[in-house]
């Protein structure tokens, strides 16, 4: 009988660390999911600033990764050449945006050379429009 009320006793006092263990779980989750959509909400105001800074730019701006592929470009770069908005996507490389301004007579030039001094510029960082 004793041993009976020991075990008992043992169970239950595991099974309040238990809850208890459990309840402080659950509300870090909930610190932390309040955290998560405080930053996320901040980072959506930060996005809605940067796109509305890139798109009301007067000049044209165009960026690309370290392979050359587009990153971002805002409208105004797609208007001074001419390029359908729904060609120029992120991840298009550099030659096909050349190839689509040769395409719509807004390059000459041999293409391939431009990409080569272009990337020579970037690469030993010299300013370059």
């Amino acid at each position: 009988m004793r041993t009976r009320r020991r075990t008992d006793r043992s169970m239950s006092l595991m099974i309040e660390e238990i809850d208890t263990i459990h309840r402080d779980l659950e509300n870090t989750v909930i610190e932390r999911t309040q955290e998560l959509r405080a930053r996320e909400a901040e980072l959506e105001a930060q996005n809605m600033r940067f796109d509305a800074a890139v798109s009301n730019m007067n000049q044209g701006l165009v960026m690309f990764d370290a392979g050359a592929r587009l990153v971002i470009c805002n409208q105004r770069y797609t208007q001074m050449y001419g390029l359908e908005p729904d060609a120029v996507r992120p991840g298009s490389t550099l030659a096909e945006l050349i190839d689509l301004r040769r395409a719509n007579g807004t390059f000459s030039g041999d293409p391939e050379q431009y990409i080569e001094t272009l990337l020579a510029s970037i690469a030993a960082g010299t300013p370059t429009s």
